[in-house]
């Protein structure tokens, strides 16, 4: 059983969407872990009655008030006590096979710590895997790829393909592994909103964890839907900014 927890800020169309694509591209035994972050009744009964239909095996955690994206992916890692979890933003649509590809890495190369599907963003951009030399198949092998025509398509019948990153990993659609979690530790939720993947992304690097993105893992992300809405997001990501650097720099003096 892999757990998948979802967490959510209103935006129920979304979350419907999100679901619906998991209930349609996913054949692994999975649990869905919704966490909702003090949404309105409103979107909170569109969610439930979305769930019950689709007929999901899912837990629902429904905070009381809004307390930020870190707080509600901690509520999930708490609840699930799986070998392999994935944190999967509402805005995230899979495609076919997208979680047994995730699985298959992380069985194959133990020492991955947490890996993620490609998108659209950052390090996980599809469009810019033609640039990436270190394209390598869990055998070692080496491989350069071009994408052409539809990327769900192309990415679709990729043999299993990752790299290694050795930065941030997004916490947008990955996968993370249960050993590498409880070394690591939780999320730092002095970040509300920003930067609290990276401080984890640095806590995997120091306790010698492989950070990887599958390259025949494609997902499509609409990308900070939720985060657009949110009041004082400016004043938000400067205080998170803060916050990091300052967890950054206490993880280099802990060294």
């Amino acid at each position: 059983m892999i757990d998948i927890i979802i967490p959510t800020w209103n935006h129920s169309h979304l979350t419907i969407q999100c679901l619906e694509m998991i209930a349609m591209h996913t054949i692994e035994p999975y649990r869905i872990i919704w966490v909702d972050d003090g949404s309105t009744e409103e979107h909170i009964d569109v969610v439930k009655k979305r769930l019950s239909t689709l007929g999901l095996l899912h837990v629902a955690v429904l905070l009381p008030e809004n307390r930020g994206p870190t707080v509600a992916i901690n509520e999930g890692l708490r609840t699930s006590k799986e070998d392999f979890i994935v944190v999967l933003n509402n805005d995230i649509l899979v495609t076919g096979g997208w979680l047994g590809k995730l699985l298959f890495h992380m069985e194959a190369t133990p020492d991955i710590g947490i890996i993620a599907a490609l998108d659209g963003n950052g390090c996980t951009n599809w469009e810019k895997v033609r640039e990436r030399k270190n394209i390598v198949s869990p055998d070692g092998k080496s491989r350069t790829i071009i994408p052409v025509g539809d990327p769900v398509d192309y990415f679709a019948h990729l043999p299993p393909l990752y790299y290694e990153v050795p930065r941030n990993i997004p916490f947008c659609s990955c996968m993370i592994r249960r050993d590498a979690l409880e070394q690591v530790g939780l999320l730092d939720e002095t970040m509300r909103v920003f930067g609290q993947d990276n401080d984890f992304n640095e806590r995997m690097k120091i306790a010698g964890w492989k950070k990887a993105v599958a390259v025949d893992c494609y997902v499509r992300h609409l990308e900070h839907q939720t985060v657009k809405s949110v009041r004082k997001i400016k004043n938000i990501s400067v205080r998170d900014k803060e916050a990091l650097r300052i967890a950054m720099e206490r993880r280099k003096n802990e060294q």
